[in-house]
This record gives structure tokens, sequence and C-alpha cells, in this order.
């Protein structure tokens, strides 16, 4: 099973964490977010690979952009 990472950037909502989780796909993400806070900006990672950035909008709804990085910084 892929392993996928999330992101949480210091964003003034929350602290910034890491979490990694095993899933069929990345769509098991959204289900690891619903306790996130709206606004909470979150990237989606597998390997050294950025797959999508994601924010919760006010309806608490995911909205998902395509990444412009490819590698991870520190990976």
């Amino acid at each position: 099973m892929p392993t996928y990472k999330l992101v949480f950037e210091d964003d003034g909502l929350g602290q910034p964490k890491t979490m990694e989780f095993e899933g069929q796909t990345a769509a098991h993400a959204l289900s690891l977010l619903e306790s996130e806070r709206d606004a909470r900006n979150v990237e989606l990672w597998t390997g050294g690979e950025l797959l999508a950035n994601l924010i919760k909008d006010r309806n608490r709804v995911w909205q998902v952009s395509a990444s412009e990085r490819e590698v991870a910084e520190d990976a």
C-alpha cells in the first residue's frame, strides 16, 4: 500500500504538523482531515512528489489544487 504524508504549515489556524498514512489511494487523506479547521492549508505528498494542496472552505468542503512543486525540499 502506498504511503502518503499530510503537511500542515504554521498558518495561524493550528500548529504545524506532519501526518503519515498508508492507503489504497490518496483520497483516504480526506477522512483524516475531517476534524481540521476551516481555511486550513495542507500539502498532500507521496514519496518526494507533492500531489496537491488542500484547503477547507467555510462549507467544510475541501478544495483541491494541483501542485507546482514536484520534489520535496527535505525528502
